[in-house]
């Protein structure tokens, strides 16, 4: 069978273009994914919520004092998910607390511009149950709207699991995200950010399955609460 160079040649030159656009495109793709994962919202707001972790990191912390001195809100909440009876901190659990405000007093933070909220979470799944303790609180103290502070691509999931509690108590929460192991423009280019997209897929995944967070609130972006903040 005779082969038609000219059409081959076209088809080569054709697929070629194709591979050299998807190629071209795939930053544009990855970060649109990563930005649905890790939403940033720029309101300002009643309160920064810090969310939960069993230990303070440096850069969640500086962030969210940052948020502060920029006027994005008036008080920083820190949340600490509370330690079982056999994974307690030797020497400074009870006394942790009392540390990070200091440390926060340090940077400059007054008293009242800050709390420290110790979560009693027993099981699974964690990210909800806080969600479960935090809200509610929030509520009996006069918030009503939130900038969460969360980590990376950790934001989707915690963003959508604190806003279907905030809901029925008109509570509107802002998402803020914080890259402290990679950046969010080259995040395909790291084994850390790899890692922590491809984990946080699949936990919110687990989420969806599960009927923790029903699909409708996938692409939800919460009641359009008026802004009272800073007034």
């Amino acid at each position: 069978m005779k082969v038609n160079r000219t059409a081959v040649s076209r088809l080569l030159l054709t697929l070629g273009f194709l591979i050299l656009g998807l190629l071209a495109a795939a930053p544009a793709a990855l970060m649109g994914l990563a930005r649905f994962l890790a939403p940033q919202g720029a309101e300002k707001a009643d309160a920064v919520v810090v969310e939960g972790g069993q230990t303070v990191k440096d850069g969640v912390m500086m962030a969210g004092v940052s948020l502060i001195r920029e006027g994005r809100a008036r008080q920083l909440i820190i949340v600490l998910q509370g330690y079982s009876q056999k994974e307690r901190l030797f020497a400074i659990q009870d006394i942790y607390p009392d540390l990070i405000g200091k440390a926060l007093e340090d940077l400059g933070l007054k008293k009242d511009q800050y709390q420290i909220w110790e979560a009693l979470i027993d099981g699974h799944p964690i990210t909800l149950e806080e969600a479960r303790y935090v809200v509610p609180r929030l509520y009996r103290s006069g918030i009503r709207n939130a900038v969460l502070l969360c980590q990376g691509f950790h934001t989707r999931r915690s963003l959508l699991a604190y806003q279907i509690q905030g809901d029925p108590l008109g509570i509107r929460f802002i998402p803020y995200s914080f890259f402290p192991y990679y950046d969010l423009d080259s995040w395909w280019k790291t084994t850390d950010g790899l890692e922590e997209f491809g984990s946080q897929i699949i936990k919110l995944g687990y989420y969806l399955c599960k009927g923790y967070i029903p699909l409708t609130y996938l692409f939800y972006s919460g009641p359009q609460i008026p802004d009272n903040s800073l007034r």
